[in-house]
């Protein structure tokens, strides 16, 4: 289903100006979106050595719902229950909320005020619907508490044990925050790691695991991999950052959440291995990078998941296989599910996955609910007639 939400409110405290909003959308390209993009390319030009998996032509391909944000910027982060779908525009900034009303989305409110006073922000990059019905916006080191119709309520500004540029929120199952996103670190080791940080109180945050990142020149807008740590889920959650065909499954205790490390290494021989040409410009790019004498991970192909998605018939994989193209299939079973697509995906939540890709009239919108995920999941484990 598409739609085009014509005449949508404007959001406080819009930017104003054509060269601003194109600014805007570059500034946004190189520093929220280049994961992904980069991830994009690199498949275009892999070949070599790698199996290249072709799903059947019988697997799913939902649809999805899709709607079009007339006057968006962009779409950073999102979350939502089902009723409502909570957007983070950044650019605007702002946060745009969708009511659903029958089989489709229709605008409910934008709230958001540029500044740096309680509850006004400049340069959001996370965003998260609390069970409880708060929705969190992170910024830098502070975290922002609404209501879920955009009245400002608190700030909290937990204090993190490393330089996070561009960091994430969830809400935990009762209460607290998961905080995540690359981590700077100086010193031996990685020069980036993905890492999921737990703060009870907002206060003091505490590592709870890290995941290392590929990166080509050490910054914090060139990583390979899921462009997202965290996918929540009812009953666990899913981190991980695609450099092995390994997941961490999260589950809350009374304390600090505990990490499981779950492989599958029916992952491994879908694996693309980049071409010469493709490495040659890796190579090149370190070299001029002052960052370069660092110990840097380049990857050698793709990486083995895209995002994991938390369904009830058992965990999954958004992996690559095309340049344009994601296959969903449960954590160690090697049939495919469905095929989604890869250009544009924000990420995946507890109530679905969400896309975004810039149109002329604002940002398109395709939301693909978990339930329709499920259900492919549970008819693949269903038996066979005749069988029991």
């Amino acid at each position: 289903m598409t739609r085009s939400l014509a005449g949508a409110p404007p959001a406080r405290g819009r930017w104003q100006g054509r060269s601003v909003r194109v600014g805007a959308v570059l500034g946004l390209a190189i520093l929220a979106g280049a994961g992904l993009m980069v991830v994009a390319a690199l498949v275009g030009g892999a070949g070599g050595g790698g199996v290249r998996h072709l799903p059947d032509a019988r697997v799913a391909r939902p649809a999805g719902d899709s709607v079009v944000l007339e006057g968006a910027y962009s779409v950073r982060d999102f979350d939502g229950d089902g009723e409502r779908l909570y957007l983070l525009d950044p650019l605007a900034p702002a946060v745009r909320v969708l009511r659903r009303v029958g089989g489709g989305w229709v605008w409910a409110v934008s709230f958001g005020r540029r500044g740096a006073g309680p509850g006004e922000f400049s340069a959001p990059t996370g965003l998260a619907q609390l069970r409880d019905g708060r929705v969190a916006v992170m910024e830098g080191a502070r975290i922002h508490l609404f209501t879920a119709t955009g009245d400002y309520l608190e700030s909290h500004a937990p204090r993190l044990p490393c330089a996070m540029p561009l960091p994430r929120v969830a809400g935990g199952r009762r209460s607290g925050f998961f905080i995540h996103g690359g981590c700077l670190r100086g010193g031996g080791g990685d020069t980036m790691s993905l890492v999921l940080f737990w703060t009870a109180d907002g206060e003091v945050a505490h590592e709870v695991v890290a995941d290392p990142r590929f990166t080509t020149d050490g910054g914090f807008g060139t990583g390979y991999g899921p462009d997202t740590g965290l996918s929540d889920g009812a009953t666990h959650h899913l981190f991980g950052a695609g450099v092995t065909p390994c997941v961490y499954r999260i589950v809350e205790t009374d304390t600090v959440p505990v990490a499981q490390r779950v492989c599958d290494e029916g992952l491994r021989p879908h694996r693309l291995e980049l071409s010469a040409k493709t490495m040659a410009s890796i190579e090149a790019k370190r070299r001029r990078n002052p960052l370069s004498a660092g110990p840097l991970r380049i990857p050698a192909h793709h990486p083995p998941y895209m995002e994991r998605v938390v369904l009830a018939a058992g965990d999954a994989w958004l992996r690559g296989w095309s340049e344009d193209s994601l296959v969903l299939r449960l954590i160690g079973d090697d049939r495919d599910l469905a095929v989604l697509p890869h250009r544009g995906l924000i990420g995946c939540r507890r109530s679905g996955c969400l896309w975004a890709t810039h149109e002329v009239a604002g940002v398109r919108i395709r939301f693909q609910p978990v339930r329709t995920l499920d259900s492919l999941a549970w008819a693949a484990r269903a038996p066979a007639p005749g069988h029991s």
